[in-house]
Order: C-alpha cells, then sequence, then structure tokens
C-alpha cells in the first residue's frame, strides 16, 4: 500500500474511531451527527464514505445497549435478521454467488443504523429535530442552486449528460449525491420527519424551515417521486396528528374518521399528480417486463443476491441503458428477481415490523415524541412506497437513514408506558 493508501486507511479508521468514541459517550450526539454525514459522499476508502465508517465505530461501542434492546425487542431482532440472512443462503442456488456478500452487506448498514437508532434512550426530542435540519437543510440549497445555474454540477459534462443530470439547459440537482434520485429520496425521509415533529410541537419554526428547504431542494432534483413522498407525507403527518392521541380505533371512529379519510385522499391526489407529471412510469416498463419475465422463471427462490446484473447483461438492447444494469428501479421487483417471493416477504417484514411496533404504542408516548414518532413511521412508509417504482439501496450508505428512522420508531415506541410496552 502506497502512502496516499495508508493516509486513506488511517483517516478512515480515525472516523471509525469518532464513532466509538462518540457512541460510547454521548450516543444521541453519535445519532446526530450520522445523520449530518450522510450527505458527505466523499471517498475515504475506494466506495466507503464517511457515514458507514462512523456507524460501524458507534454501533460497535454501543454494542452492550443495543444486544440488550434486541433481547426486549425480539421481533425486532427476527425481522431485521431475517433478509440478511435469507441473501446468504441465496449463495447456495445463486448463478455467482460471491455478488452476495455485496449485497448482504448493505443490507447490514441498514440493519445495524436501526439498532442504534433503537438503543437511543435521548431525554428530549431535539438534538434529533437539529440533527436533521442540519442535514438536510445545505444540500437542499445546494441542489436548489444546481437547477438555478448557480453552481454546476460537480463532474465531466459527457457523463452528466449521459446520467440524465445534465440535459438540454436544465440541470436536476444532486449536491454531493451521485444521482438526483438519491438526493430526493435522503430529502424527502428528512422533509416528513421533520414534518411530524414540527406539527406534533418540537420546534415548529425550525422544522416549518427544514420542510420548505426540502421541497425546495427535492424541487431542484426534478424528482416526482419524491415530490409525492414528502407531499403525501406531509399531509398524512397533519391529518394523524390533527385526530390527536388515538390509536387504530379512535382514527376509525368519529370525526377523526373524516380527518383520516381526508389526508389519505389528499396524499393520493398528490401521489397522482406526480405520476402524471412524470409522465407515468416511461421507459421503466422495458425493465419492469424483463422482471416480470424472470421472477416467473424462479418465483419463490430467484437467481441469488446480487445476480441482478448478470441477468441484464443477457437482455435486449434497450435494457443495456446504465441505469438499469444496477437495479430493476423497483425495490419488490428487483428483491423479488434476486431472493423470491421469499425475499419479498422477508423484505416486508423488515419495514413492517417496527412500524407495526410503532402503530401498537404510539399513544401511549410521552407527548413531545408523539410527532417524532409519526414522521419518523410515514417517512419510512413513505420511501417505501415511492420504491416501488424506485431502488433506494445503490450504496451501503443511501441505508442508513432509512434504518435511523426505523429504529427511531423502535425507540419511541420504548417510551410508551410500561404496561403497553
Amino acid at each position: 500500500m502506497g502512502e496516499g493508501g495508508g493516509l486513506l486507511l488511517a483517516g478512515g479508521g480515525a472516523i471509525a474511531m469518532a464513532g466509538a468514541v462518540l457512541g460510547r459517550v454521548a450516543p444521541t450526539v453519535a445519532l446526530v451527527a450520522l445523520l449530518f454525514l450522510v450527505p458527505l459522499r466523499v471517498d475515504v476508502l475506494p466506495s466507503v464514505y464517511p457515514a458507514t465508517l462512523f456507524l460501524c465505530g458507534a454501533a460497535l461501542a454501543r454494542s452492550p445497549e443495543i444486544l440488550r434492546v434486541l433481547a426486549e425487542e425480539r421481533a425486532l431482532l427476527l425481522a431485521t435478521i431475517g433478509l440478511p440472512s435469507w441473501i446468504l443462503a441465496s449463495m447456495l442456488w445463486a448463478r455467482q454467488p460471491l455478488f452476495a456478500f455485496g449485497l448482504v452487506g448493505k443490507w447490514l448498514v441498514v440493519v445495524v443504523a436501526a439498532w442504534f437508532a433503537a438503543a437511543d434512550r435521548a431525554a428530549s426530542p431535539r438534538a434529533l429535530v437539529l440533527g436533521a435540519f442540519a442535514a438536510a437543510v445545505p444540500h437542499a440549497a445546494w441542489g436548489c442552486a444546481e437547477r438555478l445555474h448557480w453552481i454546476a454540477p460537480i463532474g465531466d459534462p459527457t457523463a452528466l449528460h449521459l446520467r440524465g443530470i445534465s440535459w438540454l439547459g436544465t440541470v436536476r440537482g444532486r449536491a454531493l449525491f451521485w444521482h438526483p434520485n438519491r438526493l430526493g429520496e435522503f430529502l424527502e425521509q428528512m422533509g416528513i420527519l421533520l414534518a411530524g415533529a414540527g406539527l406534533g410541537g418540537v420546534l415548529p419554526w425550525v422544522c416549518l424551515a427544514g420542510v420548505l428547504a426540502a421541497g425546495a431542494g427535492i424541487w431542484g432534483t426534478g424528482s416526482m417521486g419524491s415530490a409525492a413522498a414528502l407531499g403525501g407525507g406531509v399531509l398524512l403527518a397533519a391529518g394523524w396528528l390533527a385526530v390527536g392521541r388515538q390509536g387504530l380505533a379512535g382514527m376509525a371512529a368519529g370525526r377523526a374518521r373524516w380527518i383520516t379519510a381526508g389526508a389519505v385522499v389528499a396524499a393520493g391526489v398528490a401521489a397522482v399528480l406526480a405520476f402524471e407529471a412524470h409522465g407515468g412510469i416511461g421507459s421503466r416498463r422495458w425493465v419492469y417486463a424483463f422482471a416480470v419475465e424472470r421472477i416467473r422463471e424462479r418465483p419463490w427462490l430467484g437467481f441469488g443476491g446480487g445476480n441482478w446484473s448478470l441477468l441484464v447483461g443477457e437482455a435486449p438492447l434497450e435494457l443495456s441503458r446504465f441505469w438499469f444494469r444496477g437495479h430493476a428501479h423497483s425495490l419488490p421487483l428487483h428483491v423479488w428477481v434476486e431472493l423470491g417471493g421469499v425475499g419479498v416477504l422477508l423484505l416486508v417484514a423488515l419495514f413492517a415490523v417496527p412500524l407495526w411496533s410503532g402503530v401498537r404504542r404510539l399513544a401511549d408516548v410521552p407527548a413531545e415524541w408523539h410527532g417524532v414518532g409519526v414522521g419518523a413511521m410515514l417517512a419510512v412508509a413513505a420511501l417505501f412506497a415511492h420504491d416501488f417504482v424506485h431502488y433506494f439501496l445503490r450504496d451501503a450508505v443511501d441505508g442508513i437513514v432509512t434504518g435511523v428512522l426505523l429504529g427511531t420508531v423502535v425507540a419511541v415506541a420504548r417510551r410508551a408506558r410500561p404496561e403497553t410496552r
């Protein structure tokens, strides 16, 4: 290893060590710092970003507390280890078994981020809210500035044109993210979290500014899916919190039912308008048809974790476009092709079990955490809905925010009165 490689390795070790120190002495500060690092997509090691290294150190230092949480939340443990375990099992029938290691590493980052956040015991949600604001706003502003031609996008102009980032005089903002859609998904999750927290009474003016910044940043990306996710998520959060601290039964009774129905309808309208503005599924129809054909060949087991790119290499010319080579532009279809119907069920469980934990207990958590729990739940649900036509986990770092939100739902639910836990 040369001098440059040694410096990079030392830098990566320093970031992991910083995560370990903060994870041990100030875990809430570590959680906030993790959110702030996620958008800093600068290689520390080849294809390894600061946030991933920081998470590894912080989670390792926090492992005793994480293990205690998992011992108490056994459903969370089973739901989060199911999909990674199935990915490793798919090596037995995969066309290229070694590709499964890359995929399992990505999902383990989601899982570890969820575990780390679930173990947080902050007395107040303010630090989390301020961290989400500080993480989202600068990159939202950067994306807007690119769209307005105030800042030139980083990268080779030819490559930017081929990737649809700079096209016929229009620039889709991406800040330090590889692609505008990744910035959009980051902002939609942060924006919905802030909306829930602000509507729940936690730093409402800060949250309002953060939601507006996220919306502006998503405009900068040109991502209609993220626009629908943010708009629908904010509307649902407003409806949910207008109903008050009621459980599912309370939301379906009396005046609450009309508020709930109105929020759902409004969110649906926002999604439809965004879908029409996007022009429908467009060229995705080719890759979806290809994915369905592969699913019919191996409906239950799939072709093995990480093996999508091998299948696309044999596809017709229209699938050779580079943005179809790495993923199916649909999270459920991609998982179904690689991991079969069993993998899809485990994927749903990974998302649904933490969310159900929140739904069951949210009415009994302290008031200042109620809106945060609603925002975190809806942010995850909105991302999952968006990813029926997208795939969020291109790099391991892309899953950190989603994992943190899943863990935050559990951490909020664990603050419920003991008799409801």
